[in-house]
């Protein structure tokens, strides 16, 4: 491996909750960690939670550091999710297809159908949080899901139940960077 390759990742979870909930030293404090969230639903797999986190870890590394390596960016990839494993199912144990925390809130806005006692049903478009109706009725789910995307654009981070953890990336040679 490269002297200046990705050689470590830690991660230690620090909390969970909505982001305007949480305090605001853990994102301003001169020592706060680095910090990398992962947005979590009550019907999420642990395979979902792992493939979010990686995601987000991928989009921190300082990929300038290997520019002078030779190999394909699919390579340098691929070794970083190798690297990744380890760590990632550290936080997020288990079996890829369990559900990761049936506890946790459901999305803040989702369509869902509403259903008349003999089986017909129209679709709404719902904040999970508020539980405040925000479009419909609409025939099919298709439709509450166009109106859902035009709500999306109009407000596009509704706040997501998260798990937050403290960062560090050790690169070789190098000492840890906390990105």
């Amino acid at each position: 491996m490269h002297s200046s390759c990705l050689t470590a990742v830690r991660l230690k979870l620090l909390c969970s909750g909505y982001q305007s909930a949480l305090p605001i030293e853990l994102f301003t404090a001169p020592n706060a960690p680095e910090l990398v969230a992962v947005s979590i639903a009550h019907d999420d797999t642990i395979s979902d939670l792992r493939d979010r986190l990686a995601n987000e870890i991928l989009l921190r590394i300082n990929w300038d550091l290997w520019a002078d390596r030779g190999d394909t960016a699919n390579a340098r990839v691929n070794e970083v999710l190798a690297l990744l494993e380890a760590p990632i199912a550290s936080v997020f144990p288990g079996d890829p297809a369990d559900i990761a925390d049936p506890s946790a809130p459901p999305p803040p806005v989702e369509p869902y159908l509403e259903s008349a006692p003999d089986g017909s049903g129209v679709f709404h478009v719902a904040d999970n949080i508020s539980g405040d109706m925000l479009a419909g009725p609409f025939a099919t789910k298709e439709q509450a899901k166009q109106a859902l995307d035009a709500l999306l654009v109009i407000h596009p981070s509704p706040e997501w139940f998260r798990r937050w953890y403290g960062l560090e990336l050790e690169y070789g040679g190098q000492e840890v960077v906390r990105v």
